[in-house]
């Protein structure tokens, strides 16, 4: 019930600035299936939203007709539990004879149709027992997905996707066939951050299996999946990029047929990651035979002498010993909501980045006073604190909120200013970032086969007319290298009196006083798969 009032491929930059006249604003759209709101099931909500709503579920338990094989009929929305995955659940009670999953998306949606917080059970499908996206591209985060049974997929099923999961638990999930907490196939080049994958089991591969398909997996921790064959992850004419990764057996557990590629990059580790409370294979009395074995859940919580968060008790609590994924993860990657202290690095995991991430520990008691300059919270003030100062220096939190990432790629946009006097020239940034461990090739091209992602910056006032930003740079080859975790930029002013951006002189025009929308689009392939970030400016007389 609810509260009251509570691979990446050839790039081609282009900048469109058009007249903005107005704002639309998405509705919030309230679910509970037993207390007064606006809908009683997830899928009536859906049914009667628009891009750019938000469905807000109430706390308890969703099951039945409209709360299972929920489709979100390609719209931009965000489907969200109020209080997160463990007060908000959707129990699909699927059987053998009868076969249901939580979320089945299939109508192109993109990376801003969002589930967001549930815990996720009870599904049993052939395809993605928990969810199933085929050609859909959606973020999946904050999730509990457990307890599901499948063909292919008992967890998640990708699909000619290019989907993100992000600070999900994955575990306990059953398959007959491979796959059995991520299924990534045909196509699919999905994005897996931040998730503990565990106690899942299948014929063959417990963990991620990928066919014909890509995958990106980091800040993640993968352990005690079953299978009859390799555990953990096994790649079929794929490729895949693990960093920053804790898996049982390193790098011998992910099985590479000779068509694949793996990418294994940087901090991964084998090491048992001392969670709260483990989960387990329980022999079920039969030792002997594994069959039968079924597993006991844990509490996915990394250990530390500094302080774990207890949901159980609703309080920090300290263990013994600290976890060696505490502080491992992708120093690249946002601390996010890491209580302090942090270490100034995420935590493995899919409690890193978030309020609930264990902290760090540095041998002696928490400091009770935070000192100036303290970065990892060490209660010093030394080279360690300026190293994760020069590691990010010169980052900009506000260039990120103009920004997009697509396969660990970032792209971002911004203006030197928000307002301009008429006559100014407009300075444009525009960033690209290798988020990835291991290198990435890019150019300024034309010609891209229609699988490649490409960057387009243009402008338009009515007839739009294009910036070819590439027309404007001093590029010394079609062609460059992106290393790991390397940045390059470039800018480009617009002068709205006298240019509009093209070869010719012929068709410029002047601007005038208004909101003009600067925005930087990434399509995905097929012209549908679009991905926008945009800054508004101000230009007066």
């Amino acid at each position: 019930m609810r509260k009251a009032n509570p691979s990446t491929s050839l790039l081609m930059p282009v900048l469109l600035v058009g007249m903005v006249c107005s704002i639309a604003v998405g509705r919030t759209v309230y679910v509970d299936n037993d207390g007064p709101a606006d809908f009683h099931t997830i899928q009536a909500a859906i049914d009667d939203s628009n891009d750019g709503d938000t469905i807000i579920a109430a706390d308890g338990t969703y099951t039945g007709k409209g709360n299972r094989d929920i489709g979100f009929l390609g719209k931009t929305i965000t489907v969200r539990s109020e209080n997160g995955p463990e007060n908000c659940i959707i129990d699909v009670k699927a059987s053998q004879s009868d076969w249901h999953n939580a979320f089945y998306l299939h109508e192109g949606e993109n990376k801003k149709s969002t589930i967001d917080g549930f815990t996720i059970t009870g599904g049993y499908t052939y395809l993605g027992g928990g969810i199933q996206c085929n050609n859909s591209s959606p973020t999946i985060k904050n999730c509990i997905i457990t307890k599901n049974t499948a063909g292919w997929g008992g967890g998640i099923m990708l699909e000619e996707s290019n989907a993100s999961v992000i600070h999900c638990i994955i575990s306990n999930n059953v398959v007959w066939d491979g796959g059995g907490g991520i299924f990534n196939q045909y196509y699919s080049t999905s994005t897996i951050n931040s998730c503990t994958i565990t106690g899942n089991k299948a014929a063959f591969i417990g963990g991620i299996l990928c066919y014909s398909s890509k995958a990106s997996v980091k800040n993640c921790v993968l352990r005690a999946n079953r299978s009859w064959y390799e555990s953990e992850v096994r790649l079929h004419d794929s490729s895949i990029s693990v960093s920053y990764c804790n898996i049982s057996g390193g790098k011998s557990s992910v099985y590479v047929d000779e068509t694949s590629t793996l990418y294994w990059g940087q901090g991964n580790i084998d090491a048992d990651p001392c969670f709260g409370e483990p989960g387990y294979w329980d022999a079920n009395g039969t030792p002997e035979d594994e069959n039968d074995d079924f597993w006991v859940e844990g509490d996915y919580h990394l250990k530390s002498q500094a302080g774990r968060w207890d949901a159980n008790e609703g309080r920090w609590t300290i263990d013994e010993v600290t976890s060696s994924c505490i502080d491992a993860g992708d120093p690249m990657s946002p601390i996010g909501l890491e209580p302090f202290p942090n270490g100034g690095r995420i935590n493995m995991g899919a409690y890193g980045g978030t309020a609930e991430a264990s902290k760090s520990y540095f041998g002696e008691p928490v400091c009770e006073t935070i000192v100036a300059g303290d970065i990892n919270g060490d209660c010093k003030v030394n080279f360690k604190d300026f190293a994760l100062m020069a590691l990010h220096w010169l980052e900009d939190s506000n260039l990120d909120r103009y920004c997009i990432v697509e396969d660990d790629v970032k792209y971002c946009i911004r203006t030197d200013k928000s307002v301009y006097h008429l006559g100014e020239t407009v300075g444009i940034l525009y960033r690209i970032t290798n988020l990835r461990s291991v290198p990435v090739s890019l150019g300024w091209t034309n010609f891209l086969p229609p699988s490649c992602y490409h960057f387009v910056i243009a402008y338009e006032n009515g007839e739009h007319v294009w910036l070819w930003l590439w027309r404007r740079l001093p590029i010394p080859s079609w062609e460059f290298i992106l290393d790991a975790y390397e940045s390059k930029e470039y800018e480009i002013g617009w002068d709205m009196i006298n240019d509009n951006g093209t070869a010719q002189t012929e068709d410029d025009f002047p601007a005038g006083p208004g909101v003009y929308n600067i925005t930087g689009e990434l399509l995905a392939g097929d012209e549908e798969d679009r991905v926008r970030v945009s800054v508004s400016v101000n230009v007066r007389e």
